[in-house]
């Protein structure tokens, strides 16, 4: 492979952090990433990135992305900012496999008691 192609290669590659590691690759990145995404009022970026993958697909079969993020920024980004805040310096209770990360919710007012991360592919998405 020649050099120049090299290059091209290094400058069209997919971003990720500035490790080179894909921050949904470990929940002590995820949550933090996911946060400040929502919080830089990224949500089609966090839609993307943290929805199940397969939910998604089933959604944008009746929606579209900008029905979908206009719906998310309106009835949910500030409560998944609140529990994302609530999670994001605790331990999750984890399945055997490894694949599931429950965290325990205890702000008042919410109707879930556990926000649930699910590993797919070697990346973390928000399953709740």
């Amino acid at each position: 492979m020649s050099y120049s192609l090299l290059v091209l290669l290094a400058i069209t590659a997919p971003s990720t952090d500035s490790k080179g590691a894909n921050p949904q690759a470990d929940l002590a990145t995820a949550i933090p990433h996911a946060l400040s995404l929502i919080q830089a009022d990224e949500f089609e970026q966090f839609i993307q990135h943290y929805a199940v993958p397969d939910e998604l697909e089933k959604i944008l079969k009746q929606k579209t992305v900008a029905e979908l993020v206009r719906g998310f920024a309106k009835d949910h980004a500030a409560r998944v900012t609140l529990l994302l805040e609530e999670i994001q310096d605790k331990k999750p209770e984890m399945s055997a496999d490894g694949n599931i990360a429950q965290y325990p919710i205890g702000l008042k007012n919410f109707s879930r008691h556990k926000i649930v991360f699910e590993k797919i592919g070697g990346l973390w998405y928000l399953r709740n």
